[in-house]
């Protein structure tokens, strides 16, 4: 099946817990858990997790793994040390699993995310549920997969591949960013962002890869001279008045709602003006700022659109 890395500087389970090994055990019903002596084996007994692991002991054990299906490993770090990783894996039919994976929730291939009080944690979503691991079914066409984080403290993170096996090697991965209408190659570069409050962020991330050889990731279309990406409005007019920046939509809609990002994702400004213009103090945003803006209307839609700073 799956495993995940653990720790600030991971390496990726062979699936033994060496002696002397502190684990926790999820259990999926009431009863007891028992160890015998037919569960032990003399090999496999490398991998240690703790923090002073030797880069040489970690190469050592990895050497020893086996790749078993198309999989990626996603960190999410924060500057000063926190840490959470995921893990997706994708797998084709006849694996020697008594069960094939699915998209839904396998006991075979998932494993849930705990969310105990940790500064971070970082998960992909199955029917609104967190999981540290999800086994999905073959990588033979283009997958959309929620990704979600818990943050207990503010600031700067970035999310980065760790690694990946099988067809990952030559797809590209993106990241999709829902707030700032960013698709992000990951194997490009990491890619950071704001949180400014503390909470779950289940709605604004997607991991989007394709497995086919023959075919490519399906991005929005970019038309630069006439601004339409697909992810944008073009009805909202933005003018700069000295300090302030006027904000209204063509059709002279109420603008019940606004809220503006910059490219970390920092909340700008969030106000209700419950008028058909809104005027924003803009003296303090330096000029060259790349600003996302997302407008609720009166008949309940919602907007968006980006705008330079001038």
């Amino acid at each position: 099946g799956n495993s995940l890395c653990g720790g600030s500087d991971p390496f990726t389970p062979e699936g033994y817990i060496a002696s002397g090994q502190s684990f926790m055990v999820e259990a999926v019903s009431a009863g007891n858990v028992n160890f015998t002596n037919s569960m032990r084996v003399k090999e496999h007994n490398t991998q240690f997790y703790k923090s002073s692991n030797k880069k040489a002991d970690r190469e050592k054990a990895q050497k020893s793994y086996t790749i078993e299906g198309d999989r990626i490993w996603l960190n999410l770090r924060e500057n000063k040390g926190a840490f959470s990783q995921l893990l997706i894996g994708f797998f084709r039919e006849n694996t020697g699993m008594t069960k094939n994976a699915t998209d839904g929730v396998d006991r075979m291939y998932d494993g849930g995310r705990l969310i105990s009080g940790n500064y971070i944690d970082f998960y992909s979503i199955i029917e609104e549920k967190p999981f540290a691991i999800q086994g999905r079914t073959g990588l033979n066409s283009e997958k959309s997969i929620p990704l979600g984080l818990n943050s207990n403290i503010t600031g700067v993170l970035t999310i980065s591949i760790s690694h990946f096996e099988g067809q990952f090697s030559e797809k590209p991965v993106y990241l999709k960013d829902n707030v700032l209408g960013v698709i992000h190659d990951l194997k490009a570069t990491d890619y950071s962002f704001e949180i400014t409050e503390p909470g779950a962020y289940n709605d604004r991330f997607e991991l989007i890869c394709n497995g086919d050889p023959e075919t490519e990731v399906t991005l929005p279309e970019e038309n630069e001279e006439e601004d339409k990406e697909a992810f944008f409005d073009d009805s909202i007019n933005f003018n700069n008045i000295q300090s302030w920046m006027r904000i209204n939509v063509v059709d002279n809609q109420e603008i019940s709602g606004i809220e503006a990002y910059d490219i970390l994702g920092r909340l700008i400004i969030k106000d209700v003006p419950r008028s058909v213009e809104y005027y924003m103090y803009a003296a303090d945003i330096p000029k060259g700022t790349l600003l996302f803006f997302k407008l609720l209307m009166e008949d309940g839609s919602v907007r968006k659109g980006k705008y330079i700073r001038l």
